[in-house]
């Protein structure tokens, strides 16, 4: 579910219900719906349509004031806006792996197309993508000086996953306690990404969440660089993960439960099924 573009359109109708009441259209466009919604959560305005932006934006400052890439604070005194040759640099990259993810799996597109409202490049000493609960349809990325489009790709996909399960905590609930809690000692778990390091249970699940898409789109691009990088801290961070279902809700432990079939088959046709 976490993957599923279908299970995606229901939590953004029941989303936008609860968000919009009274000015909810059941005959709108389920994106049109979706753009209403985040743009009253978080008071800045939002086209239906994903929208590229850059540093200097109003979303992007306020993603960096409320912590996705807080490294790059210090710089909106210095860097008010970054160059038009570095920002066709950026949209070109971007284009480029919408085209790449399209040629590759149209399902993943769809995914990202559905949760991400605007995608911002912003200038950071940390390289990377971010994203945050507090800022549904948003996807930060800092790029690196020898990034191709495939880095981008990856960026995107790994980042619209965190959004859509934003969404999925958002109206349904995976927690049963607050984050505050699962921040504490006896809850963390091994990440699946940052290998060895050991995470609140919530940044960890999401961490096992990101990496079954992203071993999926590599091997649609005939590699297998993450699945010998990531294998081992996967199945690590799965089974911490599952040792602490208790802590999820019986939504959350469906989750978990799709997630620990994945992880014990490595199977990448559950992976085609779930995104239907």
């Amino acid at each position: 579910m976490f993957l599923s573009v279908s299970h995606s359109r229901e939590n953004i109708e029941n989303l936008a219900k609860a968000v919009l009441q009274d000015e909810y259209d059941s005959n709108e466009q389920l994106k049109f719906s979706y753009s209403k919604s985040i743009e009253k959560i978080r008071g800045i305005e939002c086209n239906h349509d994903i929208k590229v932006q850059f540093h200097s934006s109003p979303i992007a400052r306020e993603a960096i004031r409320q912590g996705v890439f807080s490294e790059a604070a210090d710089l909106d005194d210095k860097i008010t806006i970054q160059s038009e040759s570095y920002q066709m640099h950026c949209l070109n990259l971007y284009n480029e792996a919408i085209k790449l993810i399209e040629k590759n799996s149209i399902q993943l597109l769809q995914l990202i197309e559905l949760v991400t409202t605007d995608v911002v490049f912003v200038h950071s000493p940390r390289i990377g993508g971010g994203t945050g609960s507090h800022l549904p349809g948003v996807i930060c990325i800092s790029i690196g000086d020898d990034w191709t489009e495939v880095d981008v790709a990856n960026t995107l996909v790994h980042e619209a996953t965190h959004l859509n399960v934003f969404l999925c905590d958002m109206v349904n609930k995976v927690f049963t306690s607050p984050a505050s809690e699962l921040d504490k000692e006896e809850y963390r778990v091994l990440s699946a990404v940052r290998v060895g390091d050991m995470r609140p249970l919530d940044k960890a699940v999401h961490s096992a969440f990101v990496t079954v898409p992203l071993l999926y789109f590599e091997k649609l691009l005939g590699s297998c660089e993450m699945m010998k990088e990531f294998s081992v801290s996967l199945n690590d961070c799965v089974n911490g993960v599952v040792e602490k279902e208790f802590l999820f809700t019986q939504y959350g432990q469906q989750l978990v439960n799709q997630l620990r079939e994945f992880n014990e088959s490595r199977d990448f046709s559950l992976v085609e099924k779930a995104l239907i």
